[in-house]
């Protein structure tokens, strides 16, 4: 088809050439550029418009692509007025003189929306629910979103019969041309393992990947269907009965089809029954019979099938049976199904007997998420860019996606920036929290309470802190719950934003270790540590009382000095408990790495420094706090730790952070030696980074920058170990395109994806590349010795500035 319509004469009409324009665009971008130019130059204004559009998405991000998106713009064409709001909305376009970026971006997205571009709709939908730009209105933002998500709905309603598409689901956004590798590599292994049960799953995910208009997955759907049927798996045979009704990759039977769904019929979930009752409700293969599509429906729908519950309510609506059929169109609303929410909004927004503002509150939520059902292109784009390493380009997808209020391309951009990929101002890095955080991104809800907490707002940020703790999130919550709880309990116990409460404190601290389990014994040596000053302070008050003496010159009569013992102590016992941990840290914990856009990584337990005449620095002075140790002693504490273990530690006692100053940076730069065996002069250092972010991003970023050394060799990198596969690749058992996608990578994602033997692990080492690539000498000493090392300095330490350490048994 590609060589007939490059042969085809190119002297025709502009909306011809334009037509052939798309159909190259993808597999041959510079046939279509030649084609858009010639359509540019033609004298047709309609056509030229979108040619122009067409032109600044094949060169988009170049200064080019934005010159052709105003040339579009110009001459009204809808689509590229929205483009040029969104980059004005992220001030990567200088705006019209004497107005503000965001008031460009409003102002075109109001000529996007007349013109009928449902997404500059949702944008200003987005605007008006909370207040950016414009004011702040629920009846204005219900009136935008509604108008895309009736846009999403209209794409979503099912064609002619014999051509049904896939009901639109809420978004899944994920990168299909990594997770088609995956899927070949979990097949391969499913067939030799004789696993019906993985290949059917492996079927559905690329069928999920897979859309209406494109069927270059569908034969290899169609084997593993069939391979997975074979094995047992009788949930698949549901799902060939799609293939043969839909005709996806073969030819439409719907006598096959039946047979299909009928043997699939035991099996829950209800996807066999659904497909009888579509076959039934209009006439293929069987008589047209609603009441007996009705009776397969209902016994799907009750079994959790969405599909099956919009069906049966569709039904139940046309024959005037409404009140069932909301509950119906609620159900499947809840299950996630995209149209059954659009109907379920529109009934509650029409018979709500709520105020109007609480009626407003439910169904712009609704809309809201139906609106974001199907899946964005920019998103996809950007995820393509971050596994590409192209993370600038990454970076700007994701914040032109978040202009349109998308949550996971805000959660990202955050993300990127954290992470060190990007720079960014810091403005704008607040901006994209509170915005993802008014949407309830526990991420988000988290960094802007720490951000809340470093300008000393501690009502305000106590406040966020507890109302981050009462959230219901997901899976990942522990990330976001852990440092929460113990924000909070740091903050009642030194009187931050509240009365100073110990039992809040404990409180607070007891409920943080449910989500980290790793502090359990520092909180219970803080409850100890209060005990003993509490029980010195009490002694020492009693003997001033009866004139004893105090057993030291220079003790006086207050806080500090009445707990001097008990800090002492304290300190001596944190000493073992710290190294115990570390060791105990050492054999179980694994550093795995996250995927971004899967799950958010492990969250810095850390608040920003303040100034040390801060209220809270006063009163753990009074409180003869650990934090007054000498920075060299502190050092050495830390030293003993794990660089992620030294991040909840600082948390759990802040006032170390705040003590050691700008001597942080010699810290982390000492933990930098330490790890990697270098100083980090090679680099332009730090250069606007903190040496602990200098350190993540390195710890990241230092196995690819030994594979860019190995020249000549084909590496991955897996959980921070670099692997020359050059003479494995082709031995791979699951096929070398597995390794190919990611070579030269971080490949740690794809590795934990699926289950490897204990031979697989061993034969790993064989490929290991020793750790002497980036520097000239190798790593000395071992972490045994170097804790010997310290033990001995500890020793010293204690004999010379704390004598009365031989007192304490």
């Amino acid at each position: 088809t590609t060589a007939a319509i490059l042969t085809i004469d190119t002297s025709s009409d502009a909306w011809v050439l334009l037509e052939k324009a798309h159909a190259l665009r993808i597999s041959h971008s510079k046939s279509a550029s030649e084609l858009y130019a010639k359509v540019v130059a033609m004298d047709n204004s309609k056509a030229s418009c979108e040619a122009y559009y067409a032109l600044g998405e094949l060169q988009f991000p170049s200064i080019e692509a934005v010159d052709m998106f105003y040339e579009s713009a110009k001459c009204g064409y809808a689509q590229a007025q929205h483009k040029i709001a969104l980059l004005s909305g992220i001030e990567y376009i200088p705006p019209i003189p004497s107005t503000s970026p965001v008031a460009n971006a409003v102002l075109y997205d109001q000529f996007s929306q007349f013109g009928g571009d449902s997404k500059a709709s949702q944008t200003l939908g987005y605007r008006a629910l909370y207040g950016i730009g414009t004011p702040k209105s629920c009846p204005v933002a219900l009136k935008f979103y509604k108008e895309r998500a009736a846009e999403v709905f209209k794409q979503g309603k099912q064609p002619k019969a014999g051509q049904w598409r896939k009901s639109i689901f809420l978004a899944d956004q994920s990168d299909p041309d990594t997770e088609f590798y995956k899927l070949i590599y979990v097949s391969t292994f499913a067939l030799g393992e004789k696993n019906g049960k993985t290949l059917f799953q492996a079927a559905k995910r690329l069928l999920q990947l897979t859309s209406p208009s494109s069927e270059d997955n569908y034969d290899t759907i169609h084997q593993w269907l069939n391979l997975a049927l074979d094995n047992g798996e009788l949930g698949a045979a549901a799902y060939l009965g799609h293939m043969y009704t839909y005709g996806w990759g073969c030819n439409v039977n719907y006598t096959k089809a039946m047979a299909f769904y009928k043997l699939s019929v035991g099996v829950p979930g209800g996807e066999g029954l659904n497909g009888i009752g579509l076959l039934h409700l209009h006439g293929r293969g069987v008589p047209h019979n609603v009441d007996e599509a009705l009776k397969y429906f209902d016994k799907a729908a009750l079994q959790g099938h969405a599909d099956a519950m919009y069906n049966v309510a569709l039904i139940l609506s046309a024959r005037g049976q409404h009140s069932l059929a909301s509950r119906y169109y609620e159900a499947s609303s809840k299950s996630g199904h995209a149209m059954g929410m659009f109907k379920f909004a529109e009934i509650i927004e029409r018979t709500s007997v709520n105020p109007y503002p609480h009626t407003c509150a439910i169904v712009i939520k609704l809309y809201k998420q139906v609106s974001e059902a199907l899946a964005h292109p920019g998103i996809a784009l950007a995820d393509k860019a971050y596994h590409q390493g192209d993370y600038a380009l990454s970076y700007l997808h994701y914040r032109m996606a978040a202009e349109e209020g998308y949550l996971v391309a805000q959660a990202n951009a955050i993300w990127l920036i954290d992470q060190g990929y990007v720079t960014e101002k810091a403005t704008t890095r607040l901006q994209l929290i509170k915005r993802a955080a008014m949407q309830g991104n526990g991420y988000a809800k988290l960094l802007w309470a720490d951000a809340l907490f470093a300008e000393g707002k501690h009502k305000q940020a106590l406040s966020e802190y507890v109302a981050l703790t009462s959230l219901k999130l997901s899976k990942t919550s522990s990330l976001y719950l852990a440092p929460a709880f113990c924000s909070v309990g740091y903050m009642y116990e030194y009187g931050l934003g509240s009365p100073p409460s110990r039992s809040m404190a404990l409180d607070y601290y007891s409920k943080c270790i449910e989500y980290e389990h790793r502090i359990s014994i520092p909180i219970e040596v803080f409850a100890w540590k209060w005990i003993i000053q509490d029980y010195f302070k009490k002694k020492m008050m009693i003997q001033a009382a009866e004139g004893v003496p105090p057993p030291c010159r220079h003790c006086l009569d207050d806080s500090a000095s009445a707990t001097s013992m008990s800090s002492t102590f304290f300190m001596a016992s944190c000493l073992f408990l710290f190294g115990f941990l570390c060791s105990m840290h050492n054999k179980t914990a694994t550093d795995t790495q996250l995927s971004p856009f899967m799950r958010p990584r492990r969250r810095k337990f850390s608040l920003e420094p303040r100034k040390k005449e801060n209220k809270a620095l006063i009163i753990a002075q009074q409180h003869g706090s650990f934090a007054n140790l000498p920075q060299t002693v502190l050092h050495e504490i830390l030293m003993f730790l794990d660089a992620k273990d030294i991040i909840p530690c600082t948390m759990l006692n802040t006032m170390w952070k705040q003590s050691l100053g700008t001597d942080e940076a010699m810290l982390w730069q000492r933990i930098y030696r330490r790890d990697f065996g270098e100083d980090g002069k090679r680099f332009n250092a730090p250069c606007g980074f903190s040496w602990q972010e200098y350190y993540f991003q390195h710890r990241h970023t230092r196995p690819l920058e030994r594979i860019k050394l190995l020249v000549g060799k084909k590496c991955v990198a897996v959980q921070g170990q670099v692997y020359d596969v050059t003479d494995f690749l082709y031995e791979h058992p699951g096929g070398h395109r597995v390794i190919s996608d990611v070579l030269g990578t971080d490949a740690t994602e794809v590795w934990l994806e699926f289950e490897h033997s204990e031979s697989a692990r061993e034969s790993m080492k064989q490929l290991l590349v020793p750790d002497d690539t980036c520097h000239a000498y190798p790593l000395q000493g071992n972490l045994e010795r170097i804790a010997n090392k310290r033990h001995g300095f500890f020793k010293r330490w204690l004999r010379k500035y704390v004598p009365s350490i031989r007192n304490v048994s």
